[in-house]
């Protein structure tokens, strides 16, 4: 007896390191997330309630599943919607949520029927590895401009901040104290740099703790059911709305997939994807954008890995850590004024959205041995990731299809294409030459 409490009780202490850690490197998404859905037209307390309320759901479900996996939005598929859908393309975030519904809504029937087994041929084998890689480098680039460090410049690609701007040169100080936790192999290093970058900006009065740091939940009556899909559309707004719904179903696809299958949760990868599809939907109605398993589940997922579902405590232990993730994630959600006080000057993201990056695009670079990299799927990535500075994900994904279906029928291999993939060849086709890009 006493044994089983002691494993218990190690148990419970490795889920509250594991949970921690992994919300701890997910905090730049809850803190940037609503932030930028506020520069959409969206109430910044209903942005923030709504995801978290949709992450809390989503993650107790999947403790209730004994997995040890958090549901959280993607925040470079966020910066793709808001930049290039919202802003850049127009269309206003009620009429984004309507679209985000029906793409879930499509997504979630795909993965229940019996075609759901065919669905991961929709995009080759390198589109699926390209795709969380484009958006490892987004988010690292998203994290650079954030903090300053890289600005636009009319004369080059990018240039560097000016360092006698505070927040750049913190910025600088947090990714130096990022790269030399990194060395010496510390773990939740991104975690560590953002709390010491925060505590230095917060030592030299950029940012105030507010008086009533905590605050009941709010702003939900004005997102919620504020979907509305007949609203007025600019020019070329319609075709904008369909290649948004299906860049959608495609890339949570491949997040929901390969999140998964990086968390080695031992279960089937497309239940998984069928379930954070219901969660969008659910999103889409509460007004959150789409959520998917985290990148950081593959840390939360190390306490089940190490105990193995055979003997039982594993199970156990993903079903703890999932619950500490979403005490967590009720934390923050009664946190409100403290993390938009935070979001006012938001040093802190940088060393971590950058740390959250590199893990994700080495995670990446370690699946790499397990695509053939021939000349075709070489060159389709360099398409892919080539354009990961034009921020633009569809344009991303359809030049790689495009240049995959291509030189696959160019080089004589035109039966590895099938005709699922040359079907959404030629709808990104019809997007290049129509679409306001």
């Amino acid at each position: 007896m006493e044994q089983t409490k002691g494993q218990a009780e190690v148990s419970w202490g490795r889920a509250l390191r594991q949970g921690t850690l992994a919300i701890g490197t997910m905090l730049p998404c809850c803190l940037l997330v609503p932030l930028l859905l506020q520069q959409a037209g969206m109430p910044y307390p209903g942005a923030y309630t709504a995801m978290l309320l949709t992450s809390i759901v989503g993650t107790l479900y999947m403790a209730w599943r004994r997995l040890p996996l958090l549901v959280l939005p993607s925040l470079s598929l966020t910066v793709w919607l808001v930049w290039l859908v919202m802003l850049a393309d127009g269309l206003n975030w009620q009429f984004v949520l309507a679209v985000q519904a029906i793409a879930a809504a499509v997504g979630w029937l795909l993965w229940q029927l019996p075609l759901r087994r065919r669905l991961p041929e929709l995009l080759p084998p390198v589109l699926h590895w390209a795709l969380p890689t484009l958006l490892a480098v987004l988010l690292v680039l998203y994290g650079l401009v954030q903090g300053r460090v890289i600005m636009h410049s009319p004369w080059a690609v990018t240039a560097l901040g000016n360092l006698h701007d505070p927040m750049a040169y913190l910025s600088l100080i947090g990714l130096l104290v990022l790269a030399l936790l990194w060395a010496r192999r510390c773990r939740g290093a991104a975690l560590w740099a953002g709390l010491l970058t925060a505590g230095l900006a917060l030592a030299e009065g950029f940012w105030v703790l507010p008086a009533s740091p905590f605050l009941v939940p709010e702003g939900l009556d004005r997102t919620a059911l504020m979907l509305n899909p007949w609203l007025p559309l600019p020019t070329g707004g319609l075709a904008a709305a369909v290649l948004t719904g299906l860049v959608l179903v495609l890339v949570l696809s491949s997040l929901g997939w390969s999140a998964a299958e990086a968390a080695r949760s031992g279960q089937s990868q497309g239940k998984i994807v069928a379930v954070t599809f219901a969660f969008t939907l659910l999103g889409a109605f509460l007004g959150s954008v789409p959520v998917t398993v985290a990148p950081a589940s593959a840390i939360a997922g190390q306490d089940q890995q190490d105990d193995g579902p055979q003997e039982g405590k594993g199970q156990d232990g993903g079903r703890r850590t999932a619950l500490v993730m979403a005490a967590w994630l009720l934390v923050l959600l009664i946190c409100a004024p403290v993390v938009r006080s935070m979001a006012d000057f938001p040093v802190m993201a940088t060393p971590m959205l950058v740390g959250c990056g590199l893990w994700l695009l080495i995670r990446q670079l370690q699946r790499a041995q397990r695509v053939f990299w021939d000349r075709v799927n070489s060159l389709a990535t360099a398409a892919v990731l080539g354009l990961a500075l034009s921020w633009n994900v569809t344009a991303a994904l359809g030049a790689g299809l495009l240049a995959w279906v291509l030189l696959n029928h160019v080089s004589g291999q035109g039966t590895r294409v099938n005709v699922w993939q040359r079907i959404l060849a030629l709808v990104w086709l019809a997007y290049f030459f129509f679409a306001d890009l």
